[in-house]
Parts: C-alpha cells; structure tokens; sequence
C-alpha cells in the first residue's frame, strides 16, 4: 500500500510539473501571437513582398490580401494550439504526450504571423529564428518517437541526432535563416527553394521511419493512433515539397507580377 501511494504521489507531482510547463510555454505562444496581428497586418498593407502591382491585376487589394493571410496564420496557430490543449488535458501524466503538446503549441509560431514582430523591431529577428530552429528538432523527435516515446526502427535516434546537427550546423552558418517563413518569398531563387526541400527532405525520412514502424513495430491500438499522425504530416511535407519543385521547375509560374500573387494565394 505503501508502494503504491508512494507512486500516485509521484505521479501527481509530474503531472503539476508538465502542467504547469506546458501552461508557460501557451500562455507565452499565445501573448506572442496576440502581439504579433497589428505588425503583421500592417507588413502586409506596407507590400514588402512587392505583390501590389499583381493584387491589383487580379482585381484584390492589399486590405483583402492581408486580413486572407492574417487570417488564415491565426487559424493554423489555433487549430494547434486547440489539439494541444485537448492532449495536454487528457494525458497531463505522459511526458511523450507532453512532449507531442508542446510540439504543437509551438507549431503556432511556425507560419510567418510573428514575422510582424520583426517588421516593427529587427531585434525580434534572433529570437523568432531560435524558436523555430526549437519547433523543428521538437517536430523531429516526436515523429521519431511517435506514438510510444522510444525509437522504432533504431535508425530513427540517429536520424533525430543528424537532423539535430543540420540544424544546429545551419544556425551557426546563418543565425536568421528562419527569421522569414513566407512560401513564395522564400522561394524565389533556387537556393531558396533548395533550403525548403532540404527541410522538408528531412520529415520525409522520418516519415519512411513511420511506415517502417507501422508495419514492424506497432501494436494494432499503435497503429491506430499513427493513422492520422502520417497523414497529417505527409499532406504537410508533399505540400512544401510539390511548391517548392514546382517554383524551381517552372518559374514561368511566377514570371509576371499577377501569376505571383495568385500563386502565392494558392500555395499560402
């Protein structure tokens, strides 16, 4: 009896501990986000990715354009962060399931929403770049670690190490790398859109670890769980991929100033 009250105390203690962990780390995002609308919006209004001339042949104003991406930036960080809360809610006990929340919470910051801040104060800049560069190797480990919290096949801890490195390689040759995550703007030149694939190129292999886990590892409530997971994040990674080849490709797609900002509509 002894043993086992020891243990629900210790449980309890965690699950305050991840709580509350997870609690500072929304409560932030979510001042973040809030801050970052009226500098986003008017980044937008400014033209700074000089698509005014194209808006105006498609018969769109720069108010439509920026309210259309302001929008849909703050969507993506809610839809997250509200899965987020159901998971932290749920499985508050779970550090892998705290871990997948955070990851989530995070994700939040990814779209260029907060690219607002460092429009209104280039001091913003670092930061913003360091907590995506966070938001990444988060992402990494958990479609590493999904949906048990071990490795599974063993080739994924070192897929998650050698991301890892990349990153952290990547940060050191260029701190500000993931200060703009603007898609089209993002990808203009071929070193651009190169930095986009090479990214995604990454999930796209832990993705392979997934469906090798899926047919070798998992338990039939394990695969359950992944179903959604894979489709999830492979929709995501086609996506970034398929835009960015396609820019690479075929940059007639872009080649006059309507056809950019109606390619930049599309691909968001």
């Amino acid at each position: 009896m002894k043993q086992r009250g020891t243990a629900a105390t210790a449980t309890r203690s965690r699950t305050v501990v991840l709580r509350t962990l997870w609690l500072l780390i929304a409560f932030g995002v979510i001042i973040v986000l809030a801050v970052s609308i009226q500098p986003r919006f008017q980044m937008l209004q400014a033209d700074v990715y000089t698509l005014g001339d194209g808006l105006e042949e498609l018969g769109l104003s720069l108010s439509f354009f920026s309210a259309y991406f302001v929008t849909l930036e703050l969507a993506v960080a809610a839809g997250s962060l509200l899965v987020a809360t159901l998971i932290a809610w749920k499985r508050p006990d779970d550090w892998f399931a705290m871990l997948v929340a955070i990851s989530l919470t995070l994700f939040g910051l990814l779209p260029p929403l907060i690219d607002g801040l460092i429009y209104v104060s280039p001091q913003w800049a670092l930061p913003v770049a360091l907590l995506r560069f966070l938001e990444f190797g988060l992402l990494m480990a958990v479609l590493c670690l999904f949906p048990n919290g071990r490795f599974a096949p063993q080739w994924t801890a070192w897929l998650l190490l050698l991301h890892t490195l990349f990153w952290l390689g990547a940060f050191l040759v260029n701190p500000l790398i993931l200060a703009n995550t603007a898609v089209l703007p993002n990808t203009r030149t071929f070193e651009d859109a190169l930095w986009v694939l090479v990214g995604a190129g990454w999930f796209l292999l832990a993705i392979g670890g997934q469906v090798v886990r899926y047919r070798g590892h998992a338990t039939a409530i394990e695969k359950q769980q992944m179903k959604w997971v894979l489709f999830g994040f492979a929709l995501s990674v086609i996506f970034s991929l398929t835009s960015s080849l396609l820019l690479i490709t075929f940059p007639g797609l872009t080649n006059s100033s309507g056809n950019e900002a109606g390619v930049i509509l599309i691909l968001g």
